[in-house]
């Protein structure tokens, strides 16, 4: 249960296939409404062949007019696995580029607000 006595609603983010392939639970007042407890930072990569950033950002226009904090960036031509330290991910430019913005943004992120 979350707060409040409230069942979390189970959000599918469907892949380019249309299988499930990640799983998430929000808090929800409803099964109309998501509002995440925290504040959330979605990195998409455009080139993503598993999850689809178009289904992800449907998601998160919704999460954001429900009033969630939401920051959602979309790399252009980056691939689902953009931020593998391996060198043949990281070869690509797109990849190398979303992954060096991703670590900056993702270290900033909790401080920016949750503060320091």
């Amino acid at each position: 249960m979350a707060a409040g006595g409230e069942e979390p609603e189970t959000v599918h983010f469907p892949s380019a296939e249309g299988k499930t392939s990640l799983v998430g639970y929000l808090f929800s007042g409803s099964k109309n409404r998501c509002v995440p407890y925290a504040p959330l930072l979605m990195l998409l990569a455009s080139a993503d062949d598993e999850v689809s950033p178009r289904v992800c950002e449907r998601f998160a226009a919704k999460v954001h007019a429900a009033g969630a904090r939401l920051e959602l960036l979309v790399y252009e031509g980056a691939e689902h696995n953009f931020d593998d330290p391996g060198p043949t991910t990281q070869r690509r430019d797109a990849n190398r580029r979303a992954t060096e913005d991703a670590m900056a943004r993702a270290e900033r992120f909790p401080r920016t607000h949750l503060g320091s």
